[in-house]
């Protein structure tokens, strides 16, 4: 079953944790920001996963943390 990333703020959220913190333009952090959500999508791993079955991390989640590595 395909996971769906939850959109609640967690305790370890950067604006939690730091009010007003900004990545610096210039920062490949920043563009993977900007990008990733356009790039990598969960509806493109969509038909790897059964539509019943307990929720698994999602895959458009762990690509972008991928291509972070």
């Amino acid at each position: 079953m395909l996971g769906r990333k939850n959109a609640q703020v967690s305790l370890f959220d950067i604006a939690s944790i730091a009010p007003g913190f900004t990545l610096p333009p210039d920062s490949i952090y920043e563009r993977m920001r900007q990008l990733g959500s356009r790039l990598v999508k969960d509806e493109h791993f969509a038909a790897y996963y059964s539509p019943i079955g307990r929720p698994s991390v999602p895959l458009a989640l762990l690509s972008k943390v991928l291509l972070l590595m």
